[in-house]
């Protein structure tokens, strides 16, 4: 027999089991909690049960013993992606999408640390420092993209004009003094600055829906970023199944912890570099315009 432990999810609870030392979940209570009907899904997964690994466990519970059907939590994202929220009740969707999306991590991480949240990440740089070489390189492109406008024979001082502004408005000596956790005042300032040593030419003409297209595109790249993740969380599941007990101390468990986490933190990586992709592009058109 094996023993119930709930974990809250968002509000709901669900239930991680140690079966034959590894998490399995009962999925009638993620089923029911989805808004989905049981009957239909427990024959879905009763006619899938070598694929997605479903076994019948005995669970003790006031009443007695009662038998569960129950799924390893490294099979769940794979059920829970081959349910489509577009063919369900649109009220049912956002509960679907929020499972597809986080209670695998919630049930593994109450396995291997007895709590559903995530460790907290190790504190980050706080953003009060100097510039990292990556944001001085953004500052001098905005300047670039400035004096591309100039005349040859008066970049010199227009460049010179630039830093010179730059450096008084925010009191510095140099522009690579400047804290970190203001370069978006500073790229706001380079960009919309007013040059005194030359008349600014016309800018070549950038269409006016020019956003809007960058925005759509970006908008098509994270569509394909959902697909990439649904084979990421396969990749997981490999990996998953070959860890070592993670709930054994020693190295072995530390670097199968680290593993999986870095690789979460990848995927992670995908949505913030396509955010990135969309604000450069949006600040290149800014520079067009100038």
């Amino acid at each position: 027999m094996c023993q119930l432990s709930p974990v809250t999810f968002h509000g709901d609870t669900i239930f991680c089991i140690d079966y034959q030392n590894q998490p399995f979940t009962p999925m009638k209570p993620i089923v029911q909690n989805m808004g989905l009907d049981w009957s239909g899904q427990a024959a879905k997964l009763n006619a899938n049960k070598e694929r997605w690994g479903v076994s019948i466990i005995e669970i003790p519970s006031n009443g007695g013993e009662q038998e569960m059907l129950c799924m390893p939590i490294r099979k769940l994202p794979s059920y829970l992606n081959s349910i489509n929220p577009r063919k369900v009740r649109p009220e049912l969707r956002a509960k679907i999408e929020l499972y597809q999306a986080e209670s695998d991590d919630a049930l593994w991480n109450y396995w291997m640390h007895g709590r559903a949240e995530r460790p907290a990440p190790q504190p980050q740089p706080t953003t009060d420092g100097p510039l990292t070489p990556a944001l001085r390189a953004e500052l001098k492109a905005i300047v670039d993209a400035k004096l591309s406008t100039a005349p040859a024979d008066v970049q010199g001082k227009a460049r010179a004009e630039i830093w010179t502004r730059f450096n008084r408005h925010f009191k510095i000596a140099e522009y690579a003094q400047l804290p970190a956790c203001r370069m978006a005042e500073a790229r706001d300032y380079l960009i919309e600055m007013e040059m005194k040593s030359y008349p600014t030419k016309t800018s070549a003409a950038v269409p006016a829906n020019a956003e809007q297209e960058i925005e759509t595109h970006c908008a098509a790249m994270r569509g394909l970023v959902r697909q990439l993740n649904a084979h990421m969380d396969e990749i997981f599941n490999i990996a998953r199944k070959s860890k070592p007990d993670l709930r054994t101390p020693g190295e072995r468990r530390e670097l199968a912890l680290s593993s999986i986490y870095t690789m979460e933190d990848a995927a992670g990586a995908i949505g913030h570099n396509i955010a990135v992709l969309e604000r450069t592009a949006k600040t290149t058109l800014i520079a067009a315009r100038m």
